[in-house]
Parts: C-alpha cells; structure tokens; sequence
C-alpha cells in the first residue's frame, strides 16, 4: 500500500521528489518548502520521509514549530537549541556543547531589541546549526516554520550549515498565496495536493480497523465535497462519527447508523476561520448553510435584521470567499463548500438561533422596506424555514401555496415545506382549512416527506377544535396519512392518534399498518392499497376513462407486494402522486429488492446491513432483506457469512416462499441437490397451501433448476406439473414465464424456452434471465449464445455456482469456455516479488530486509515500476496486482 511506517497514504510522487534532492556527496545547500493547507499532513510527511532517510542511513535533525514559537523569538532559536541538545545527548560533542551554550544565553527578549546583539545570535545560531553536522549526508527538516515570527532568518542560518533543509509552510489557497520568503529563498516548493479518492478507503479503514460498507465511502465523498482528500479531516470525521456511535458494525462491515450526519469536528479550521468574523460570520454561514437560495443581493437585508453595517458584512462575505469557507457561483449565489460544514454551521448556531434569522428576514421584507424586501420565493422558503419561531400570519397564506404550486413539478420537497408552512400560518379557524389540510397532506406525500406527516396528523388529531372540524372524508384522510408515516418511517402510528382515528372511516388504513408491523403479509393488493386511496386516489393526471395505474400495473404490483417493497407498490399504483422515500426502512428495502433484480449486488447488500440498524427485525423488510444477503452472499461463496443472514431471518411464523427459494439455493450451491430440492418442495407446498399465488413461481423455478442440476427427471416433472396448475390458476406474467421455460426443458421445446428467455429480459430481472439463459442453451440447437449470455451474466455477478454450472454445460455442448489465456512475462522475478511485498503493506525497509537488497535499490525498482506500469502510487500497483490487471505499458 501506498503508506510508510507512519501511515502516511498517496504521497509517494512528494517523497520521492524530496528524497531525490538528497545529496551522496556535499555540494551546494538546497532548500526545499513544502506547503499545504491545514490538515493535508505536513507533519506526517515530514515523519516519514525522516523515518525513510534514517532507514537508508541518512542523518536526520528534526526542527517542530508546531506550536509555534515566543513571540519575542523572533528567529525560534529555543526550539533550536532543545533539538540541539538532544543531538548533543546521542554524539557527545564538546564543540556543539559550547555552541549550543551560547545560543542559549543570548537567547533573550533583551537581544532581540537591539541590532547588534541580534546579528551576534544569527551568527551564533548558524554556527551552532553548523557544529549539529557530522561524517556522511545531514538532512534538517523544519515543520511549520512559518509560525516563527521570522522564519527567512532561521532558513538563511540553516541553509548555510546544512546540505539540505526541508521546511513545511501553510498555504491555504488565499490570495496571498505562499509567503515570500518562502518563494524567495527556497530552491523547490513542493505542494502537497489532496488526497487521491483511491487512497480514501484505505486511511478510513486503517482508522476503524474494520472493513466498510460500500456505502460509506461515497457519503463521506460527497459530505465533505472538495475536503475529503484532506487527511486530517477525513480522520478527525471518521473518528467523531466512530466515537459517537453512528458508524457501527454490521456482519463485520462498518455501516452508518440511520439518520447519522456526517459534520465537521467542533475545532476544524474552517469553523475557526468562522470564528475570526465573529457574530457576522455565524449569521451569514448559518443563513446561507439553511436556505435553498442566498445571493449576495441578500446581504443588505441580513444587514439590516441583525444590526451591522452592510460594509461589515462584504467585509465578511470577502473573507470567508477566501478562506474557503463559502463559495458564491456566477450568478452570484452563495453555498458552504461542503454539506458537512454547513451541517456543522447549523450544529452549532442552534437549531432555534437559525429559525430566528429566517424570521427577522421574512418580517422585514412583510414589513414592506423596499430597502430589504426580498424575491416572492425566497420569502417563501424564509417563511418555511423560520416555522414556530414566527407567530401565525394569516396574510401570507396564499403567497405560500402560490409559491408552493410554482414548484410542484420541479421541486416537491420545496412545495411540500411551503404548503406545510402554510397550513400553519392558516390556522384551524380560517376558512378552507380543512381544504388546506388535504392539499398539504397530499403534498407532503408527493415530496416524500413521511417524518413531516405524521408530526401534522399528530397534530390535529390531538387538537379538539381542529379535529372537530374535519368531516368524514377528511379523517380518512389523516388515517391513511398516519398509515402511511408509520409505514413509511418504521415508527407505529402513536397510541394516542390510533385511539384518536379509532372508529372512524380510516380504521382499514390503521389496520393495514398494524399488520405490518405484526410481520403479517399485506394480503391482496387491491384490498391493500384501496385504504390509501382517499388519500392518493384520484392520479392528478387521471383522465375520465383512462385505466387508473393499479389496473395498468397489476401484474407488477402482486410481484411487488408479494416481497414486501412498499416503494414499489405505491409508486406503481399511484404514480406522480405519491413520493419515494429518500431514507427509512421501506426505501432501504426498496434498495435491496432493486439492487437483487439489476445485479448491482454490493449496493443490495450495504442497503441490507444498513437496514439493520432500523428498528424492529420482526417485520418482513427486515426477514426479506436478510434472505436476499443470504442469497448474494451464497451465491458468490460466502458461505459463513450467508449462513449468518440466514439465521437472522428464521421466521416466528409458517415460512413463506422466499425462505424455502433461499434455503433451497444454499444448499445446491453446497452440491446437496438431493437435500435442496426436498426443502423447496416442502416450502412451495406450505406456501401453496396458505394460498396466494404471487411468488411461488419463482420457488418452481428454482426447484426446477434443481432438478435438472440434480438430472431427476421425476422431480422436473413434478414441478412441470406445479408450474401448470399456478399457471392456469393465476395467470400473471412470471407464471407465462415460467410455464414457457418447464415446457421447454421437460420436452426439449426449444422454441417456447426461447419465448421464455424474452419474456424474462423484457421484464428486466438479470438474475433470472441467467436462469432462464441457461435452460435455453440446454434444449436449444444453437445454444452458443444462450450459454454463454448465462456465464456472462453469471460472472458480472460474481456468483460462483451460477458460474460453474454454466461453464460445466458449455464443455458438455462443445461451447467454448471463456478463460484468460497465460499473460505474457511482463515482469522479472525481483519485480513480481517487490510487487507481492507491496500488496502485503511492507515498508521499504522490510521488503530491503527480506530481498536481501538496500533500500535504495527498492527505491529504484519501485521508480522504474511506477514509470513501467503508468502507476501513480504504490496503493495503485497494489490495486491493480490484486484486481489482475497490471500490465506493463513501456517494455
């Protein structure tokens, strides 16, 4: 990997620059600055290219200024003299004894306030910098230099004793840019650039010494933006998120907890450049970190609410441009510079001091100041973020739902937050509320804004005067709003709003959402779905005589509710009306369900292991979930950790299809066919035995893949037969699917196999075209491209099994099978050796030691690697050596 004793991670292209400028032989000083923002690992650099240059007997005097110096020192002798005098401890020399003793006398705030005995320190430091020499090559690396009050003085002195001198500096990208003693005196400036995105998941798992889910990476990527390749950040974060509980382990992968935010540590600098504005730069951080839309146009308004001059505030907008905290657009638009800074403004501003902003910003602009007054939209969205911190207004209203209506196409969050404010502002006295009720509840659904809905419902159903307004129709309404909250969120309708409800014309939604809860199966979709229909019936877009979604999508509505995908469901039966939810357990499931049916495994698999972290794993998302990770990890050849998830998902009750599909699948990929297909055979006929047909052909499927796996003719018959019977029973498009593919494998009818196959793919599932693939090739006369489509499929998978049946049949019919041809010798045996080591995570050091080579030997293999393969890094050429494609561009 990429990294040196000291963890340091995709810096090899720096190290190897400074270490070039070491000298064998003594010759001309050399300077060399290496700069970077706060946090991007000055430090660490320095540490481990001095633990290099000592591995290849390179003396080493290390200088820190990390806490800075006195401020009267203006030249951080003292710093100088204690690294002197530990120098002095190891060689034991007289000559730098007495050196160091002048240094240290005349180190005092008197000399340095007057030029004579100043000039005589200067020369005392350089001599004494001059006696920490000895024998053989000397390197003097300086950290931080530039928190000396007059570091070009201390270069000039160290530069005339040493033959090389390695000093770091801040640089964090402002117009000053670099000091100009630093571009004056040094020979080379070297810029330590972020972090590559390769080397991130290898810096967080060293850090939470556990593997990730592949969730984690890409949420930290996107929370801290551009500051994620800063290494002290991405620590600090990881570290916060490990110490508060909500990055936690799931099937021995760290997985995030639900609702964790990713935020900045309370010290980062970029909070601390905040600091330095003072209350100026908090209010404008915060406003800008909480509304949808803040210009520089603004700013007078801002300005004009909190009390300060609006020169202050340019002052302010200036500075915090560039320190990187903001950034302003074209157009003029400000943002924070990542969504963990923002998080981490709002955090710490408080959550009633930002709703306070948003409420002097819109009561100002109400007040009609033609100074301040500000967009119709972004007084809008004012008025919504400001909430119970601004008293009830009826006047604005329908400013609200005008503004909200405006949006209702391009933005449903931003409508739903609109019409929910606007509600508010209404009151249960004012006329049309109720009205205004079923519009916000109907917008909050359609923005996916289930926590919200079921506050509202909470809300009324426990306000008298409000409730006894509502007429029948309207609590239906709230009913099927709270059901589908509940649903929605994994929290159940609160006791208080279900006794509430009771007795009501909503009892059916109340009661759909309990069974849910209870694990029970939602029963008949029609019946299910028809409690939600007051709330989401009729489609906006319905036309008189058009069929409604539902009777469009029936088909793929059974398919869905039979596995418990809610999303699926509603988004199905009511189209635009309703909103997925962007977190929760039924979108997670929703991820699992689509993850298994595309292929795209790992992502079905990291939404499983979060979804353990939800709530209740009595209800079926959480069983159906842990059987698919059961199924994905069987099916790759994970067999200890698909038996774990299995486990977990023994159900309380009789098992339903899926439990048998799986547990039947574990145990062909075991090779028990025998074994297997007697577990499928007992759940399909205790499943069928409970009625229902959705589902239990793909457990036929199954079996009869078993069965021709297991070359039992009996057992393809029976479920041939099966396949017939829940065909002619139910008739949906999976049982034509399935009664195609049995009739043409029981009688070798390669022409309804064939008919099958199209069926599958137009139904999008790729795991069951790699079935329905490879009972193709088995009866067709041409089964090339059948067979080999099941092995392709099998393979970008990674399923093993899959795999191995499908190349077994393709030897069995002449079919060639795929394989890599022998690579061509593009590496010696030292280079595949060092190669290997490097994988292993060995130092330089340690792989000299155990090729029985110098260090700088490795060195030169590795350059010559690195200009060989086209890697940047050795984290690349371990990466690419793993993955089995590393391959020499330049013989």
């Amino acid at each position: 990997m990429a990294r040196d004793r000291d963890g340091i991670f995709g810096r090899d292209a720096e190290l190897a620059a400074v270490r070039a400028a070491v000298r064998e032989e003594r010759g001309p000083a050399e300077l060399l600055m290496v700069r970077g923002p706060a946090g991007i690992g000055r430090t660490a650099f320095l540490r481990a290219l001095a633990e290099n240059w000592r591995e290849s007997e390179v003396d080493v005097v290390e200088l820190p200024y990390r806490d800075g110096a006195e401020p009267w020192d203006l030249f951080g002798a003292q710093a100088a003299v204690h690294a002197a005098r530990e120098r002095f401890d190891r060689l034991g020399d007289l000559r730098l004894a007495d050196a160091i003793s002048r240094v240290s006398r005349l180190c005092t705030p008197e000399t340095y306030r007057v030029e004579r005995d100043r000039t005589a320190l200067l020369i005392a430091l350089a001599r004494m910098f001059g006696g920490l020499r000895r024998t053989g090559p000397v390197a003097l690396v300086i950290d931080d230099v530039d928190r000396v009050p007059r570091p070009e003085l201390l270069l000039t002195a160290a530069s005339h004793a040493f033959s090389l001198v390695v000093a770091t500096c801040r640089d964090d990208g402002s117009a000053a840019g670099v000091p100009w003693w630093a571009t004056q005196l040094a020979d080379r400036l070297i810029t330590l650039p972020a972090l590559p995105d390769d080397c991130l998941g290898a810096v967080v798992s060293r850090r939470a010494r556990l593997p990730l889910d592949d969730s984690v990476l890409p949420e930290l990527r996107r929370a801290l933006g551009s500051l994620r390749g800063n290494p002290a950040t991405l620590v600090s974060t990881v570290d916060t998120l490990l110490s508060e509980g909500l990055l936690v382990e799931v099937q021995g992968r760290l997985c995030f907890r639900e609702g964790a935010a990713v935020m900045l540590r309370a010290d980062h600098d970029l909070l601390g450049r905040i600091r330095r504005f003072g209350e100026p730069g908090w209010n404008l951080t915060a406003v800008v970190a909480s509304a949808l839309r803040f210009t520089v146009d603004d700013l007078p308004a801002l300005a004009a609410v909190t009390g300060y001059p609006i020169a202050a505030y340019g002052q302010t907008v200036d500075g915090l441009i560039a320190a990187g905290v903001l950034v302003c657009t074209a157009q003029g638009t400000l943002a924070c510079r990542c969504p963990a800074l923002a998080r981490s403004v709002h955090a710490l501003v408080g959550e009633h001091a930002v709703r306070h902003l948003h409420r002097l910003l819109a009561e100002r602009s109400l007040a009609g100041d033609p100074a301040t007054g500000l967009d119709t939209a972004v007084l809008a969205d004012h008025l919504a973020l400001a909430g119970a911190s601004l008293p009830v207004t009826p006047r604005v209203t329908g400013l609200l739902v005008e503004e909200a209506d405006r949006v209702a196409e391009a933005d449903p969050y931003r409508m739903a937050h609109r019409y929910r404010a606007a509600l508010r502002h209404a009151g249960p006295d004012g006329p049309g509320w109720p009205s205004l009720l079923s519009r916000t509840l109907r917008a909050l659904v359609r923005g996916g804004c289930y926590p919200v809905l079921g506050g509202i419902v909470a809300e009324v159903v426990t306000d008298e005067r409000a409730f006894g307004r509502l007429t029948a129709p309207c609590r239906a309404e709230l009913a099927a709003a709270i059901a589908l909250a509940a649903t929605h969120t994994g929290r159940p309708v609160p006791p208080v709003v279900a006794a509430g409800l009771a007795g009501g014309p909503g009892d059916g939604a109340l009661e759909a959402a309990a069974r849910w809860f209870a694990g029970e199966s939602t029963g008949e979709p029609e019946e299910f779905l028809r409690h939600f229909a007051p709330l989401l019936a009729p489609h906006p877009s319905a036309r008189p005589g058009e069929p409604s979604p539902a009777v469009l999508h029936r088909e793929e509505i059974a398919e869905a509710a039979a596995l418990g995908d809610l999303v699926t469901v509603f988004a199905l039966a009511f189209g635009p009306a309703y909103g997925a939810p962007a977190a929760g357990p039924p979108a997670l499931y929703h991820r699992v369900v689509r993850g298994f049916a595309a292929g795209a495994w790992t992502d079905a698999l990291s939404a499983a292991r979060e979804l353990e972290l939800t709530g209740d794993a009595g209800v079926l998302p959480w069983r159906y979930a842990r059987l698919f990770a059961a199924e994905i990890c069987s099916a790759r050849g994970h067999g200890k950790s698909a038996a774990k998830w299995a486990e977990t998902a023994s159900p309380g009750g009789p098992p339903t299809f899926l439990d048998g599909w799986v547990r039947a699948g574990m145990l062909a990929g075991e090779g028990n066919t025998r074994a297997a297909f007697t577990a499928g055979r007992s759940a399909y006929e205790q499943a069928r035995a409970l009625g229902g047909g959705a589902g239990r052909e793909w457990l036929l499927i199954r079996l009869l893949s078993i069965a021709t796996e297991g070359e039992r003719a009996d057992h393809a018959d029976y479920v041939a037969r099966e396949i017939t019977r829940l065909h002619r029973d139910v008739d949906s498009r999976m049982t034509r699917e399935a009664a195609l593919l049995a009739r043409g494998l029981v009688f070798g009818d390669a022409a309804s196999a064939e008919a099958g196959v199209a069926l599958v793919r137009r139904r999008g599932h790729v795991v069951d075209l790699g079935v329905a693939c490879l009972f193709a090739g088995l009866v067709s006369e041409r089964p090339e491209a059948w067979l080999g489509e099941a092995y392709a499929i099998a393979k970008r998978l990674d399923a093993v099994a899959p795999r191995a049946r499908a190349r077994k049949l393709m030897a069995e019919h002449g079919v060639p099978v795929p394989g890599s041809r022998a690579p061509r010798r593009m590496f010696s045996d030292t280079e595949s050796r060092l190669i290997e080591l490097i994988g292993e995570g060995r130092t330089n050091r340690r792989i000299a030691q155990d090729m029985r080579i110098s260090v700088k030997t490795v060195e030169n293999y590795l350059t010559r690697l690195f200009a060989k393969t086209g890697c940047r890094s050795r984290l690349d050429l371990a990466a690419a050596s793993r993955r089995g494609n590393l391959t020499a561009i330049v013989a």
